[in-house]
């Protein structure tokens, strides 16, 4: 299992999605939601008409100056 980060036209609709994945978090303020999925679960996603994109989750890293 990875986690990815989908961007989608509707957020609402985000339960859709829980058939092929774990749903982890929806933003509140975008429409974006992360999911935990395989490889093969992340391109049938991907085929979903309310989806725009999906890329896998990346860990943040502090910038130090």
């Amino acid at each position: 299992m990875q986690e990815w980060i989908v961007r989608v036209k509707d957020k609402n609709k985000a339960k859709t999605l829980s058939k092929y994945c774990n749903i982890i978090f929806v933003s509140k303020f975008i429409n974006t939601i992360g999911i935990e999925a395989s490889e093969v679960m992340a391109e049938k996603i991907s085929k979903n008409p309310n989806v725009i994109s999906i890329r896998p989750s990346e860990k943040g890293h502090y910038q130090y100056q």
